[in-house]
């Protein structure tokens, strides 16, 4: 940056035939952006708004923009934000602030916990014993006390976290079952679950809140219903189905469901075939990239910009400097 590399790239006709895609999921309603690296907070979405202005980037709606890629007539510095999931935290928190800075934003809605009255349960219970670290806990779940790791992103919480994910599906357990072994996490962590009704942490929105979403700057598109991708082809479909069919119900409009988001990034060779004959024209993955007319439209890289991508980082990416770094210095 320093010599002017951000510079020179940023305006040049390579970059102007390349768009970058930006991936956000949740924006932190308290300190959700503490716990997870999938959370950012209002200040953090508010100054990359902020920085992408003062960059000269144009913003595109995503579909938009591939379009307008394809003919050749992407404006200079070609932006495209996304947003993963659908949480209640997108409407009270994301949406006010790209309103503000008329940003358009795709967002991939999953759509089974949606009008449900209780939040997600991965990742509410991992944001209660986040809540708890360090402290010694009888998790329900387990065969002793225990102190719970200090970081989500140690080895060790992580096997936690799964050792719960492996006892709720070698049990069987169903929603109601989930949530009162939530309560039993929020007792043993000695953590408030009445919180994080209260303030909807980790919840979806609800039907109100996606419609109350204006089409002209929030693109709502496919995550899947049950935020899963099957490799078997009739699941994988039926997933596909479901998410549509919830998310015109939901909205109660018209609506072009083309574009799709393949959840926690995972993606199979056999998926494009699935996706091309359900009639998708674009999926973004996490992979970190830019976009040239050679790029798969169904394996399309975003950069996942956290609270911890170097403000540098963020620079080289949008204005395509990163493209020229090797990749073990870019990761």
């Amino acid at each position: 940056r320093g010599a002017g590399a951000f510079r020179v790239t940023g305006s040049s006709a390579w970059r102007q035939r390349r768009l970058m895609v930006l991936c956000y999921h949740g924006v932190s309603v308290a300190d959700e952006h503490e716990w997870s690296e999938l959370y950012v907070s209002p200040g953090h979405l508010r100054r990359r708004l902020e920085r992408l202005r003062a960059l000269g980037c144009t913003l595109l709606p995503l579909g938009d923009a591939i379009e307008r890629q394809a003919r050749g007539a992407l404006p200079p510095k070609a932006v495209a934000i996304t947003f993963d999931d659908g949480a209640a935290d997108f409407h009270s928190q994301a949406y006010p602030i790209l309103r503000e800075f008329d940003a358009p934003a795709m967002l991939y809605q999953t759509t089974w916990y949606v009008d449900k009255p209780f939040p997600v349960f991965n990742t509410a219970a991992s944001y209660l014993m986040w809540r708890a670290r360090g402290r010694t806990a009888a998790l329900p779940w387990r065969d002793a006390r225990e102190v719970i790791p200090a970081s989500t992103a140690s080895s060790e919480f992580r096997a936690l976290h799964n050792s719960l994910r492996d006892h709720v599906a070698q049990h069987q357990l169903d929603a109601d079952r989930q949530n009162e072994l939530l309560q039993s996490i929020a007792d043993a962590c000695r953590e408030s679950l009445d919180r994080v009704f209260s303030q909807r942490l980790l919840h979806l929105m609800t039907s109100d809140q996606l419609r109350d979403l204006s089409p002209s700057l929030i693109d709502v598109q496919l995550h899947t219903h049950r935020h899963r991708t099957p490799r078997d082809r009739a699941l994988f479909v039926r997933e596909l189905d479901d998410n549509a069919s919830h998310l015109r119900l939901i909205l109660q409009r018209e609506l072009a469901l083309t574009h799709f988001c393949y959840p926690s990034g995972v993606y199979f060779p056999e998926f494009a075939s699935w996706l091309r004959e359900w009639g998708m024209q674009s999926a973004t993955t996490s992979d970190p990239g830019i976009t040239s007319n050679d790029t798969d439209r169904l394996l399309i890289p975003r950069l996942i910009d956290t609270m911890h991508t170097p403000d540098v980082m963020f620079d080289a990416w949008v204005t395509g400097a990163a493209a020229f770094v090797a990749g073990r210095r870019r990761a």
